[in-house]
This record gives structure tokens, sequence and C-alpha cells, in this order.
């Protein structure tokens, strides 16, 4: 089986429906017969799932039009999941469904797979871009609403653009995150850097940045945090991201002000001073309206400032008690 991309569109008024594959079964009880599959994706650009719908019509039974698939009895209708690459049967399909799930993953390919995973990124991007924040369903990780954290793009757009680029030998991964708490004016964004060719020597992912710096999408300005040994220059790195994006600090600029919008609808109108996230700068010192502190008794600092903070956050104390 191998599916045929002629037909492959994305309906300029639809996010999550709209195209059309067309794939003849090679072996089997269905060889030889061609079937359409529309394709559906949830149209939500903050969920997490990886699944494509996919309602199959055979040839003989699909209208001169291939996009007008309805759900009657001449429709299969399967479930890929992209991250498992496993397909299933859906709850409401006719009972002869089952053989032909069992048909088209016996004769799927990576290519195939790849085709499918690059199509649903694509609509993710394009809902994306169409996302209204004023009304969007999203949230945001407890670290962030409870503690104060800075919160990752990815983490409420979870199908975002993947940041990656070439610098030397190796492929390098950026991903972004920002503070989202109402009554902050920061114009930083925390930007962790992975080598993604020395993660794969060590068979590990995403384990600890390279380098971790923050990056003001206004001025312009960078300040080192944390970088391991022999990482590059943040100037070489930086230089590297933009001439792969040209546009990044406009879109940072952008994923800031949208993690803005929802931090002032989803966390409230509650100022949080500047001990509850530690990892910012100053900007918002002096802005928030600190609580009254209870009695409490001073725990002494550790020898290094690298060491767990004693008051049991789990954070080093040079980003916690150490930075007040």
């Amino acid at each position: 089986m191998e599916f045929d991309q002629s037909l492959l569109y994305t309906s300029p008024d639809s996010t999550h429906c709209g195209a059309v594959l067309r794939f003849t079964l090679e072996t089997g009880r269905y060889a030889a017969q061609t079937f359409f599959a529309k394709l559906f994706t949830c149209p939500s650009p903050t969920c997490d799932c990886a699944t494509i719908g996919l309602a199959c019509r055979p040839l003989a039974a699909t209208s001169p039009d291939p996009g007008e698939v309805s759900a009657d009895a001449g429709v299969l209708w399967l479930d890929a999941d992209l991250v498992t690459r496993k397909i299933s049967v859906r709850h409401d399909a006719p009972p002869d469904s089952e053989g032909f799930v069992q048909a088209v993953e016996a004769e799927i390919k990576d290519s195939d797979w790849k085709m499918l995973t690059d199509y649903f990124r694509n609509v993710k991007l394009v809902q994306l871009e169409k996302v209204d924040i004023a009304k969007i369903d999203a949230y945001f990780p407890p670290e962030v609403t409870e503690e104060g954290l800075m919160c990752g793009y990815q983490d409420v757009f979870p199908w975002s653009c993947q940041w990656t680029f070439p610098l030397g030998k190796d492929m390098w991964l950026m991903m972004d995150a920002y503070c989202v708490q109402p009554g902050c004016d920061c114009t930083e964004a925390a930007l962790s850097f992975f080598n993604l060719s020395a993660e794969q020597s060590t068979n590990q992912t995403h384990s600890k940045p390279t380098v971790f710096l923050y990056f003001d999408h206004v001025t312009g300005k960078t300040r080192m945090d944390e970088s391991l040994p022999g990482s590059p220059p943040v100037a070489r790195l930086m230089s590297a991201l933009t001439e792969t994006y040209p546009t990044i600090r406009q879109t940072l600029q952008q994923h800031h002000h949208q993690l803005q919008q929802l931090g002032r609808r989803l966390i409230g109108k509650r100022r949080r001073s500047r001990r509850r996230f530690p990892f910012l700068g100053g900007n918002s010192a002096g802005k928030a309206t600190p609580p009254q502190p209870a009695p409490a008794v001073r725990l002494p600092p550790p020898a290094n400032r690298n060491d767990a903070c004693p008051c049991g956050s789990g954070r080093k104390f040079k980003k916690c008690c150490g930075a007040v």
C-alpha cells in the first residue's frame, strides 16, 4: 500500500479536516481495492493528542467529489496514532472494519506514517495561526499557576514549531519559556538549547539543556545562566538560530504576548512577589505587593550556591532563596 498524495489538500476554511488521500491495498481480502480516505484532526491547537481520523470509502462507492465523505454504512472509520503508529477501529465502525484495520496496518509504510505526521503538524500550525487567545480552551502546568514559574510555549501549544537548526556538524533544538504572571512586564524569553547530535550518541532525550540563557526579545540582549563545558559561545548559537529563522525575534515576542494574555485570563489579577519566580530579573520587583511574612526559622545557606536550597523547593540555592 502507498498513499497517493496527489489529492492531499487542506481546505482553506477548515483547520481540522479537508485532506483526502487515495490508496490501494495489495494483499488479503481487500487486494486490488482502491479507497479514498478523508482525514480529520482534533480542532484544538492546545490538545496533545496525536491522532488522525480516517473516513475510508471504497472507490466504487465514492461520489465524484472524493472530499464528500459522510458517516454512512459504507464508511470505514479508523484512528491512526502517530506516536505509537497503531491503527484502531472506532467504536461506531461497521463490523467488518477490524479486518480492514489489519489489512491497512500490514501494508502501511514508514514513509506513509511520516507523511501523515507532517500533515498533522501543518494542520496544527494552521490552527495556531488562527487561534483566538481570548476564547481558546487552555491551561498552564501546576508549577506555573501555583508556584509562579516560567511556562514553556510547547507546554500550552504542544504542536507548535520545533526550532531545530544546524551549527557546525551538529543539529540543535531550541525551546522557549516565559513569565506569564499578571502584573509582570518583563520582555525576556528563557531559551534552552539542546545538542541533538550529542543526545543521539548518548541515547538521551532533552535530559538537560546544553545551554540555558535569557534573551530580551525587545532589546535583543542576552544573558547567560548555565552552560555545559565545551558548549559553543552564546553569540554563535544565537547567530545560527537567527540564520535559520530570520524572524525568530518577532516570533518570540508573539509567543510571549499570547502566553501573557492567557496568564491574565487563567491566573487572575493577583500579583506575585519576586520571591515567587526567582528565575526572573528585577522587572517585577517593587510592582508586586508582597504578603505579610509569617514567623519562620531562617535556615543557614549551603556551602555551595549550586547545592539544593535548604527550603526544600528542589531548586538550586542560587535560583531560590539565594536569588532574593
